[in-house]
């Protein structure tokens, strides 16, 4: 999930306020995921919103790669354009693949806010 400001996680309590003010000041987004036990992890962090959208892609297409026929969804909150333009990306090199794209619920977006992008990947891993 890319995460645009910082502004929600502070105000959630999910981050302290002068990590949101050095943060905002220096124009860090954070990028987190799901490991496989189900925890919330940080997936790593860019300077800069067009960084932060390249970057999710560029996580996300690395992780279907290792999975047959993967499946996938595109969340947003608030950012219907942003979703199209990454489901794009993402048909270029998985061009079978049916893309839903879904507005994220208002419970994610209070702690995330308008802006964040999440792109889910499902799928069995390959065989070694």
């Amino acid at each position: 999930m890319a995460i645009p400001t910082l502004k929600y996680l502070v105000r959630s309590g999910r981050l302290r306020k002068t990590q949101g003010f050095f943060g905002t000041l220096l124009q860090i987004k954070p990028l987190i995921s799901i490991d496989a036990e189900g925890r919330i992890v940080e997936a790593g962090k860019v300077i800069g919103r067009k960084r932060l959208a390249e970057r999710s892609v560029e996580l996300a297409l690395a992780h279907a790669r290792r999975l047959i026929n993967p499946r996938f969804i595109v969340a947003h909150m608030l950012a219907p354009e942003l979703a199209v333009s990454l489901r794009r990306i993402l048909q270029q090199e998985f061009a079978e693949a049916d893309i839903p794209i879904l507005e994220a619920s208002p419970a994610l977006g209070l702690h995330v806010g308008v802006g964040a992008i999440a792109i889910a990947i499902m799928g069995d891993p390959l065989p070694e």
